[in-house]
């Protein structure tokens, strides 16, 4: 039964505060989710190319 697959609280921890943001949160981790993605910050990683440039 997909109810089963439905569980609560729901949503990525965005510290929601409107009816809006709230809805992005539930969104973001069903897309994480569907995804198999792991809800880290992109910027811890991908390279921060100015880190590639001073080191040289």
């Amino acid at each position: 039964e997909e109810l089963d697959n439905f569980y609560a609280p729901t949503g990525l921890d965005l510290k929601a505060q409107t009816p809006e943001q709230i809805a992005l949160s539930i969104l973001s981790e069903m897309v994480m989710l569907d995804n198999e993605g792991s809800g880290v910050q992109m910027r811890t990683l991908v390279p921060d190319e100015t880190d590639e440039e001073t080191s040289s």
